[in-house]
């Protein structure tokens, strides 16, 4: 039979840890709520615990606005039923495949069974479950209407999802040919325009200005190749930093709404 390790709230104040013996981990949870124990904590003895498996990086088993919108449609459907939060969490957590949404399930069912509202469960996984996402949850909780607020959640993320579809299939084609014609003026600059330098040198003659610049980028980019990919790679790191801060993403989201395009 396994054991779990448990931690639970026997006062505001005091904690007690230890091993409990039951069939199933749901069988270890109600044996310590027929104790009257508020329980912080259990896990199978021996087993990865949530929190370890979820500090992988975020690349793989990424949790993708597809998979948080199934989630969300399947927990106002079996909540809609007569579930109640923590059975209906369970029941997610057997069916999904996403690994680590699996895991943020786990969490957050786990947090709900000691005590804590779905919201404030959600808030603790901000890649996943957005602002508006939890304080839409939220007022669901307080006004009794967690159902109906998870399904519009449900749906406008369903059309968010279609938006985001759109838009890739639409930039598909320029975003081809962008890469085809930096491909192109990369080999023009490295491999065609040097000949044309040894010519015009064998000529002898002004050239004008605009080749002149042209031929100054191409020695450029073959001699000093380095510190062009190591510019590039500051002003990306620099943007990025930037954009995490609040007064640097609203000037960079200002400068996107004033774009033409």
């Amino acid at each position: 039979m396994p054991k779990f390790l448990y931690e639970v709230k026997k006062s505001p104040t005091e904690a007690i840890r230890g091993v409990l013996v039951a069939d199933t981990k749901n069988a270890a949870i109600q044996k310590m709520d027929r104790l009257g124990y508020c329980g912080v904590s259990i896990d199978e003895e021996g087993a990865v615990s949530n929190d370890v498996v979820d500090k992988r990086p975020h690349f793989f088993d990424r949790v993708s606005l597809k998979n948080v919108t199934n989630f969300t449609r399947q927990l106002s459907d079996l909540l809609e039923s007569g579930l109640t939060i923590v059975k209906a969490l369970d029941i997610l957590r057997n069916q999904t495949e996403n690994k680590r949404l699996k895991n943020i399930i786990a969490d957050i069912r786990d947090f709900c069974i000691g005590g804590n509202s779905l919201s404030s469960a959600l808030a603790r996984h901000p890649r996943v479950f957005s602002d508006l996402y939890v304080s839409m949850a939220r007022s669901g909780e307080i006004g009794g209407a967690l159902e109906s607020i998870l399904k519009r959640l449900s749906e406008f993320n369903k059309k968010q999802l279609e938006i985001q579809t759109r838009i890739r299939t639409a930039l598909a084609y320029p975003i081809l040919m962008s890469i085809v014609g930096c491909a192109t003026i990369i080999v023009l600059l490295t491999f065609v325009m040097p000949k044309m330098m040894v010519m015009f040198g064998d000529l002898g003659q002004a050239l004008p200005l605009p080749t002149q610049i042209l031929l100054g980028i191409s020695y450029i980019v073959m001699n000093y190749w380095w510190a062009v990919i190591g510019a590039f790679f500051v002003i990306a790191m620099s943007v990025m930093k930037i954009y995490k801060t609040e007064e640097g993403r609203l000037a960079i989201d200002l400068l996107k709404l004033k774009l033409p395009l």
